[in-house]
């Protein structure tokens, strides 16, 4: 109970933070970037407000903030401390690396009802903040987009590679978040989101199929392949392989894409797959079926 008590002060703080350095300084002095000073900001939040705090408390909350939200670093006034996006103050720049391209897929959380209003406009808009944030990790997105409450979450994917070919340009912040820096516009129209997650799946990397033919037997002519993830464990579930067969020998091969496609939307289902992950699965089966042809010739 007290550390439940200590988590909620916390997080209440860092809601307060948050809005200080997002939307309104209330008297702070704040660069063009948005920092201020942490001296400043710990004696401003002691005496303008319920909350108190101090350095190493501070420190804390921009260390253990699940969405990395804050950037401190050093200046030639002491420490600076600013959050790394989601302003609202109209003169505030965003520090964007443009040096490196994003990933071929983005993603946005968002909530049905805003889809809705969002499929109405025909766009995703920046509304009342600078940019709009945008993530390569699905993770992310879906915390994002469960932070309304009494809201069904859901995660928008975007395809970055076309708009990326269509003249948008992005650049990312300190803590991996995407935003448009230049192109056509500056909001998504919908004819970028290539699809909506509805349901928050687990992320599974590192795929590896086995082909396993000890129930290939005359009277049970099939194949099992199991799924096997990142840590190496056999998991509990196999999908079977069902043949057909025009002749007493075994033909395999004309049912192997089917069985491809059959085995990826079993995983779809349980993981969130991106189009890369699903290719690379897809090779893994079909290496793991060649190599068990070329075990039987």
């Amino acid at each position: 109970m007290i550390m439940s008590k200590v988590k909620e002060y916390y997080d209440d703080l860092s809601r307060y933070l948050c809005y200080l350095l997002r939307h309104d300084p209330e008297g702070l002095h704040m660069d063009e970037y948005g920092y201020v000073s942490t001296m400043d900001l710990i004696e401003h939040v002691n005496t303008c407000s319920k909350f108190r705090i101090d350095e190493k408390m501070l420190r804390r909350i921009v260390k253990y903030d699940e969405k990395q939200r804050y950037t401190v670093k050093n200046s030639f006034k002491g420490k600076i401390i600013k959050c790394n996006q989601g302003h609202s103050i109209p003169w505030v720049k965003m520090e964007l690396s443009t040096d490196i391209a994003p990933p071929d897929e983005l993603y946005h959380g968002s909530t049905l009802n805003n889809y809705i209003t969002i499929d109405r406009v025909g766009s995703i808009k920046r509304m009342k903040r600078n940019a709009i944030h945008l993530t390569g990790d699905i993770s992310m997105a879906w915390k994002s987009a469960k932070r309304w409450k009494n809201e069904t979450p859901i995660v928008l994917v975007i395809d970055a590679k076309q708009m990326m070919e269509d003249g948008y340009k992005f650049g990312a912040t300190e803590n991996g978040v995407w935003c448009i820096v230049d192109g056509p516009r500056y909001e998504i129209p919908t004819q970028y989101i290539k699809g909506l997650e509805d349901k928050e799946k687990s992320i599974c990397k590192g795929f590896e199929v086995v082909i396993d033919e000890s129930y290939l037997t005359p009277g049970n002519q099939r194949l099992l392949a199991y799924i096997v993830d990142e840590f190496d464990e056999l998991k509990t579930y196999a999908i079977e392989i069902k043949q057909k067969y025009t002749d007493v020998d075994l033909d395999f091969k004309y049912t192997l894409g089917a069985t491809i496609k059959d085995m990826i939307s079993f995983l779809d289902n349980k993981y969130h797959l991106t189009f890369d992950t699903k290719k690379a699965i897809a090779k893994r089966i079909k290496d793991a079926y060649e190599k068990y042809e070329k075990g039987h010739d």
